[in-house]
């Protein structure tokens, strides 16, 4: 195994040092992905690695600024920061992942795409700018209204995934698109200008459904009533019944969930089509919910996993994978195999996006290395569909093994170029994915 060292930055000085030091690092902000397992990451490397730094960015000052609908955001400023902060200026960020108390900039290098984008769209999209520090140590301006050439070939092979909340591979489109999705491997990002959009007041429906694993029939007629709906719904999530069982106080007596966050404007108007269109739905399991016990109930679930995880010293072994509406039944399929191991899980996420988390929860090294074989056919399967096999998190270090598959020559060939003009030491994520 590598030999880890822990170092902390107080200013982006200090970064820069680090930087034309050499230092082999991983710099992270908030240490809330979950597909690096920060407190096994010496597993992940042979002892030829040498020293890997993590470089703890959340202690750089922050900066904060609105002006008219572009967010101005500099260091380790969380979503949570970010929320408070727009709340009294009737604005809100249009998309954010669950777990709030992440780094915005951190979500630019993953490309984070988690709530909200089924009514707002990506991150991805909401990034007007940003900056970040080379191999150089300089600050380096990208805008997303350049577009970067030389990447044609390689943008063919993405078309396939454009519908998606992200590809496989990063989008190289954009300027910008050198950070977003690139989970630092490139430099590090310092700065960045949001789109932000007007606060409106949202009410939730509370759906209760059949368990998914005996009967989808419901939750796919639900599917296709809120595709043309993009924008008067805003989210759409599912938590199935080994989900809600978990919470503090469980709700659902053994059913799954489905949450529609509606604009309040035209709540009514939904809630009548909603029975309308789908009568065979029981109005007695049609609820409204305070947004905000929607929001804990939402958080609590993967931090329960995550925590559960960390007890039991094992690395996260689940899913972030999305389909198209077409393929999404074929999906559930898929998993549904996987709820008859015999090893608890739970299946939530971003129904309305075609978006969802299927993970394991083993209880021992034997039944995880069992479900990361099946894993592995997942992801064969997966790539059949035409789906991506991540949507959210990234690839970090746990997802690395998939991924092979789905990179073709022409993207494998545009990894090594970019690192070579980028990051010609490989100071940034040493053995991240774009290392071949």
């Amino acid at each position: 195994m590598a030999q880890i060292k822990i170092k902390h930055f107080q200013s982006q000085e200090e970064v820069q040092r680090n930087i034309l030091e050499g230092h082999p690092t991983i710099y992270v902000s908030s240490r809330t992905s979950t597909v690096i397992p920060y407190d096994q990451i010496a597993e992940y490397y042979t002892e030829d690695a040498g020293t890997i730094t993590i470089g703890e960015l959340g202690s750089l000052p922050k900066k904060i600024k609105l002006n008219g609908n572009e967010l101005f955001i500099e260091g380790p400023v969380t979503w949570e920061d970010a929320d408070h902060y727009l709340a009294d200026k009737g604005c809100k960020i249009k998309t954010s992942p669950t777990d709030k108390t992440a780094a915005m900039l951190a979500g630019v290098a993953t490309s984070c795409t988690g709530e909200h984008c089924f009514g707002y769209g990506t991150y991805r999209d909401h990034i007007i700018s940003c900056t970040y520090l080379n191999y150089k140590g300089e600050r380096v301006f990208l805008d997303s209204q350049k577009k970067i050439e030389g990447f044609e070939k390689y943008q063919k092979e993405y078309e396939v995934y454009r519908s998606f909340k992200n590809a496989p591979f990063p989008r190289l489109e954009r300027q910008t698109d050198l950070m977003v999705g690139t989970e630092g491997q490139l430099g590090v990002v310092t700065s960045a200008t949001i789109q932000v959009t007007p606060l409106v007041k949202t009410q939730v429906l509370f759906i209760l459904l059949p368990r998914w694993e005996e009967n989808d029939e419901q939750h796919l007629k639900l599917l296709q009533f809120v595709q043309p709906r993009r924008g008067e719904i805003i989210s759409c999530e599912l938590l199935d019944s080994q989900s809600l069982a978990v919470l503090e106080k469980p709700i659902g007596n053994n059913c799954d969930a489905i949450f529609l966050e509606v604009k309040d404007e035209v709540f009514e108007k939904i809630y009548e089509d909603l029975l309308e269109e789908l009568s065979d739905l029981d109005p007695e399991k049609i609820f409204q919910i305070d947004e905000v016990k929607f929001q804990k109930i939402r958080v609590e679930i993967p931090r329960n996993i995550q925590e559960r995880n960390s007890r039991n010293r094992m690395a996260k072994v689940g899913t972030d994978v999305q389909t198209t509406v077409a393929n999404f039944g074929k999906l559930l399929s898929l998993y549904r195999e996987f709820s008859k191991k015999n090893v608890a899980y739970q299946l939530f996420g971003h129904f309305g996006d075609c978006h969802l988390h299927f993970n394991f929860m083993p209880a021992n090294q034997s039944e995880r290395a069992s479900c990361v074989q099946d894993l592995e056919a997942f992801y064969r399967e997966i790539k059949k569909l035409g789906g991506s096999p991540f949507a959210e998190h990234g690839i970090g270090l746990l997802k690395q093994k998939f991924m092979g598959q789905f990179w073709s020559e022409e993207v494998k060939k545009t990894f090594r170029k970019l690192k070579r003009k980028n990051d010609p030491e490989c100071h940034f994520f040493p053995h991240g994915f774009m290392h071949l």
